[in-house]
Parts: C-alpha cells; sequence; structure tokens
C-alpha cells in the first residue's frame, strides 16, 4: 500500500482471473493518479477532545437522555396525542443536532497525531499531505436522501406498492420523523432503510387482507408508533365501490 500510494511501478492483478489461480497481472505506474481516502472514524472526535484536555460535553449525556425520554414516552401512554409526538420529535432534532455540531466542531480540528493515535501508522499518514472534514448529515440532508434520488427508498416503496395495486403517500412530516429517527441511530444514511422497513412491515401486511386498500398514508403518528413497536396507527382512504 505505502509503495502503490508513493509513486512507483506496481504489479496489479487482473480481477478477472480465479483468485486460487495466480492470473495475469498489469504492470502500472501510480505517480500521476490521485489517491483520495475517506471513512467515518468514529470515535475520532473523542481523541482530539483529550488532545485538546477538554472534557466532551453532552455525548453520553444526550444520548442517555434521550433514550430514557424516549422510552418513557413509548410507555407512558396507549393514546398520546399529536402534540406529544411533535415534542418527541422535536427532542429528537435537537439532541442529534447538538451533538453532530459538537462533533464536527471537534473534527474540525483534526491532525495528523490524532489519525495516527487512532490506530494508523505514521508512514500511512503521512502520504496524505491534506486532511478535510465533511460536515454530519442532518435532517434536510436525509430527507432529500429519501425523496431525490433515482432510486430513492421513497421511490422504491412506491413501486413496491403499487405491484399490489396500492398507492404509497407519505407526508412531509412524516419524512421528517424518518430523517430524524435514522439521525438517532448515528448511523448515518444507512438508518434510512432500516426505519422505512420497520415502518411499512404493517402496511405491507395489511395490503394482502385488505382488497380494498386502495391509498396508504403515512403520516408523523404511524411512524412513530410503528418504530417504537408499541402502538401502530395507519390512515388510509377506502374505495367504497369495490369494498
Amino acid at each position: 500500500m505505502l509503495k502503490l500510494l508513493e509513486g512507483s511501478l506496481v504489479n496489479v492483478p487482473d480481477v478477472k482471473s480465479p483468485r486460487k489461480l495466480r492470473g495475469e497481472t498489469f504492470l502500472v505506474d501510480t505517480t500521476n493518479i490521485l489517491f483520495i481516502a475517506c471513512g467515518a472514524f468514529n470515535g475520532l472526535d473523542k481523541i482530539i477532545s483529550r488532545r485538546k484536555h477538554k472534557k466532551t460535553i453532552g455525548f453520553d449525556m444526550l444520548t442517555s437522555l434521550n433514550e430514557s425520554t424516549t422510552q418513557d414516552n413509548y410507555t407512558s401512554s396507549v393514546n398520546p396525542n399529536t402534540t406529544d409526538f411533535v415534542n418527541l420529535f422535536q427532542s429528537f432534532e435537537s439532541s442529534a443536532h447538538e451533538e453532530n455540531a459538537e462533533r464536527d466542531k471537534l473534527l474540525q480540528e483534526v491532525e495528523a497525531n490524532d489519525l495516527i493515535t487512532y490506530g494508523m501508522i505514521p508512514e500511512f499518514v503521512g502520504r496524505f499531505p491534506i486532511i478535510t472534514v465533511l460536515h454530519s448529515l442532518n435532517e434536510e440532508m436525509l430527507v432529500r436522501v429519501l425523496t431525490e434520488p433515482r432510486n430513492a427508498l421513497i421511490k422504491q416503496y412506491q413501486l413496491l406498492f403499487n405491484i399490489d395495486g396500492c398507492e404509497l403517500r407519505v407526508t412531509p412530516d412524516a419524512l421528517k420523523a424518518i430523517a430524524r429517527l435514522a439521525l438517532s441511530q448515528h448511523t448515518g444514511a444507512r438508518g434510512l432503510r432500516s426505519v422505512l422497513v420497520i415502518t411499512c412491515s404493517l402496511c405491507f401486511f395489511l395490503i394482502i387482507f385488505i382488497s380494498c386498500l386502495v391509498i396508504v398514508y403515512l403520516h408523523l403518528v404511524y411512524v412513530y408508533h410503528s418504530y417504537s413497536s408499541c402502538f401502530m396507527l395507519f390512515s388510509t382512504i377506502l374505495d367504497n365501490d369495490n369494498c
């Protein structure tokens, strides 16, 4: 790897050849190749915080408080009202935003020594002269990931519902709720799929047994209840002529 990065002639095996057999190799000059290394580097912010002799404030405290608050809201009432849901998701958004902002602020001061402390060897770190940091994903970005790409998750689920002769409609509040729940998982955009799987599982079950189910709406109340696995609500428009 070090020889590859510093610019030299290296033998690259043919990816099409079987692994068990020593296939053909190609000689590649890496002198004019730009290498970009990236990763999540989970926990790097804590290393930076220790180096700066500052105590990381709010990470564990906000997480435990958030979990405690969410669990209380999940189990405190069987019929909570919509205002409770809004307040709950606002707390999700606030805590996740504070954690991401604090983490981004610390990562802006990353140095080569921090990456070495993280576990990389100095020779490897030294071959990357420029170190930059990307901002954490926020709610607005996750909503765009849900809806804008050509193969966006919402479009995929709408296609799955169309196969069963049903239309899926998602309200803007539901999109924000899904994004907030994904933020609370701290798994980036990958958390969106897990939230949708849990949220839509009941809907897939219902459309199989209810032939007159034409349109299914996902709204904030439904997303909250289905994700908490405590109480599920759904809003539908039924075609009375076919019922």
